[in-house]
């Protein structure tokens, strides 16, 4: 199997179909020493405007964070990038970097962002890898949340393909 996508949104469960439609976000707390949390990866805002949502609606089919919710909880900050940018060598490279920081985000938050942007279909098919090992189909050899391509592409194959 050959395919950059799709990956699924941590707010709506809706697939993400293009890169183009994603967003790789976290919040950021304290000055001048910095922590990150929640690292998680949604739809665009654009991509909810270009399929119908009115953009004058607060928050209208918005996956991402709410700026003023998250600064009001603890002062952080929204730090964001679209997941085109997350992609390829230099994207690859900017998440090898932030597993490296002393961030606040575990090693193991990172490297499972890694591979649902970077492992053809581990975004999609993580969400019945449980069901999968329960049934037999697959066999639970690594630690929990990482899996080889023929796992991956088992998964797909049987429990995500034909589900349109």
């Amino acid at each position: 199997m050959n395919y950059e996508g799709p990956w699924r949104c941590d707010t709506c469960g809706q697939l993400i179909e293009e890169a183009r439609d994603g967003w790789v976000e976290w919040v950021t707390v304290g000055i001048p020493t910095r922590t990150c949390r929640d690292l998680r990866l949604v739809h665009s805002a654009g991509y909810h405007v270009r399929n119908g949502a009115d953009p004058r609606k607060r928050n209208a089919g918005k996956c991402q964070f709410n700026e003023r919710r998250e600064y009001a909880k603890d002062g952080g900050t929204v730090a964001d990038m679209g997941l085109d940018s997350f992609q390829g060598p230099d994207g690859l490279t900017y998440l090898l970097e932030k597993l490296c920081d002393d961030n606040g985000f575990t090693r193991e938050e990172i490297a499972v962002m890694i591979m649902r942007i970077h492992v053809p279909g581990y975004d999609v098919a993580g969400a019945y890898f449980n069901q999968a090992i329960s049934d037999g189909e697959v066999e639970p050899n690594m630690r929990p949340k990482f899996y080889r391509q023929s796992q991956i592409d088992r998964v797909v194959s049987m429990y995500v393909e034909g589900q349109d």
